[in-house]
């Protein structure tokens, strides 16, 4: 972040969701408790930082792909392909899938996974209410892979 004064590095695990909240939060606005995403000013102004791990996932030809991803291991699920778990402490690369060896780290991670789409999917519940989009809007997210 430019503009805060700070020349710092940080090595903490972010992602897309807080980016929201700290424009928010740097505008001096209340950031609404319905939003997942952490200010990164906590962390550049105070030094705290709650995020412990971060899911993130995309759709293309081969299917679903979603990443569970903590500062030790990076679980990642694959809807057409086996799956894979890296130990980024002694692979930083990704480069050997230990899955088969680590079957605890692997339940960890597929429960914080299942936990994440459970909240995702309470969201499509009938009684939240929905904000109205043209047909153009919903296109455009069906193409950035998101379902109705």
């Amino acid at each position: 972040m430019s503009g805060w004064d700070d020349e710092g590095e940080y090595d903490e695990l972010v992602g897309l969701t807080d980016l929201p909240s700290t424009l928010v939060d740097s505008a001096g606005l209340e950031i609404p408790d319905n939003w997942f995403g952490y200010t990164l000013r906590d962390l550049v102004f105070d030094g705290e930082w709650e995020r412990t791990d971060v899911i993130g996932g995309y759709r293309d030809e081969d299917g679903e792909h979603i990443r569970v991803r903590d500062s030790e291991w990076n679980l990642v699920v694959h809807e057409n392909e086996p799956d894979a778990l890296y130990h980024l402490a002694e692979d930083p690369g990704e480069h050997e899938n230990v899955l088969d060896e680590h079957p605890d780290e692997e339940r960890r991670l597929r429960k914080r996974l299942d936990t994440h789409r459970q909240l995702v999917e309470s969201t499509m519940a009938e009684d939240v209410e929905r904000p109205d989009m043209s047909e153009d809007v919903k296109e455009r997210l069906r193409r950035l892979g998101y379902k109705e």
